[in-house]
């Protein structure tokens, strides 16, 4: 029996028509980069994360970029980041023309190890770039804390891993100064293509994020894509449960294991300008 890595057509069949729908109000606006719809879908991701600020742009990969050039990031730094995830983690520290520091993870979560942190860093460390594998956490509250005492900015990649939260109930996301999300369409919440956002409760490094999203960077998130995420988000937590009866994080009542609520109503978090 053949049974695929990931079915889109299943998830794609219970929302058809909400999606035929909202790409035909982008046909029938003929608003392509920017507009209402991604300011909804915008809103809707700080809304349902808690985060003051959401910027939409062309992938995960992107929201990587962006976050570190928002942070200051420059040639000859140096950025604490975790070995164990997808390779532009660290791609994109090297993009910028710093330079990844790899530091060992958790046996038991395969996160970046808050121990082993302080011991690799130098002068020219900038941020440290914890990922949240697998919807599962890393331990923020030591990693907050070295860069509290370093003066550094902590940028998440949390590109698997919305919804996710840790154990004192905190979004994956916005828990440190930035946080990165991917839709690839194979993620727990996926877009029309490829797209991702970056999150913060800081209006200064949103503003940041949003002028080299649209200007230096010229990697905004698409008009369809961002109103194909909003449907999605309505119909997400069908998505997550089965996904985490299928094959849960952890076990029942782990506090690591991505717990997901309703749906939040648009009331929160814009595009800064």
């Amino acid at each position: 029996m053949k049974v695929p890595l990931l079915d889109l057509t299943a998830q794609y069949k219970t929302i058809r028509w909400q999606v035929r729908s909202a790409i035909d109000r982008v046909c029938e606006s003929q608003v392509f980069i920017l507009g209402p719809e991604v300011t909804a879908c915008e809103r809707d991701i700080a809304s349902f994360c808690g985060a003051g600020h959401a910027i939409g742009v062309s992938s995960g990969t992107d929201a990587l970029l962006v976050a570190l050039m928002a942070a200051g990031v420059a040639p000859g730094d140096e950025v604490i980041t975790s070995p164990f995830t997808f390779f532009a983690t660290a791609g994109v520290i090297a993009r910028l023309g710093a330079r990844p520091v790899f530091v060992d993870i958790e046996a038991e979560n395969f996160n970046l190890d808050p121990d082993a942190i302080e011991s690799r860093l130098t002068r020219r460390t900038k941020a440290i770039l914890p990922v949240h594998l697998f919807g599962r956490c890393a331990a923020m509250e030591p990693i907050l804390e070295i860069a509290a005492k370093h003066g550094l900015t902590v940028i998440e990649d949390a590109a698997q891993s919305i919804g996710a939260r840790n154990s004192h109930g905190h979004a994956a996301g916005t828990i440190g100064d930035l946080g990165c999300f991917s839709f690839f369409p194979s993620k727990n919440l996926g877009a029309f293509g490829d797209a991702g956002m970056v999150v913060t409760q800081n209006a200064k490094l949103a503003r940041a994020c949003a002028c080299y999203a649209f200007t230096a960077a010229n990697r905004n998130i698409t008009t369809s894509r961002s109103a194909v995420i909003f449907v999605s988000m309505r119909s997400r937590q069908p998505f997550c449960a089965s996904s985490s009866a299928i094959c849960p994080c952890g076990p029942p009542g782990d506090a690591k294991t991505p717990r997901v609520t309703a749906s939040c109503s648009i009331t929160a978090g814009s595009r800064p300008t």
